[in-house]
């Protein structure tokens, strides 16, 4: 049997062939890579978005959250100034509005009823809640007819 290759090799062929040779290791390297990849696929597609919102949402200045003990002391001290069926009105109000919190703030309302003022924006709970009482009292006669506006508009 007789060998019908050239002996001699042109001078760039050792090179071209490692070139080769490095582009079809890469390649199945890449192949491979991919296949075993957690982040390939809808799956990685899913977990770089979940990554990408949990870095957003560390970045993002935090909302103020009312303590447990000072949403207890808002609601005590409103059960105080109030007659049981007006508190249990005020208890769904007050907790849509701002789940009690006398930090809350949305666009120019402020407080535990977010009224439209910028006098709550840094007074005490109790303060809100007389405040709040008085609101309810003098524009709807009572805080459960403003619990039955709010039902029917979705603001009051």
């Amino acid at each position: 049997m007789t060998n019908t290759y050239p002996q001699k090799l042109s001078p760039g062929f050792p090179r071209l062939l490692r070139l080769a040779q490095d582009f079809v290791n890469t390649r199945s390297i890449r192949r491979r890579r991919v296949r075993s990849d957690p982040n390939a696929g809808p799956v990685g597609i899913a977990r770089s978005v979940v990554s990408v919102l949990v870095a957003v949402l560390c970045i993002i200045p935090p909302v103020s959250i009312a303590s447990s003990t000072e949403v207890l002391k808002a609601q005590s001290y409103a059960g105080q100034l109030l007659t049981p069926l007006e508190f249990s009105s005020a208890l769904v109000l007050w907790t849509k509005e701002s789940n009690w919190n006398p930090k809350a703030k949305n666009g120019s309302h402020y407080g535990i009823c977010q009224g439209r003022s910028n006098y709550l924006k840094d007074k005490s709970y109790k303060i809100q809640v007389r405040w709040c009482i008085k609101y309810a009292r003098s524009r709807y006669g009572s805080i459960t007819k403003a619990l039955e506006f709010w039902k029917v508009n979705r603001w009051h």
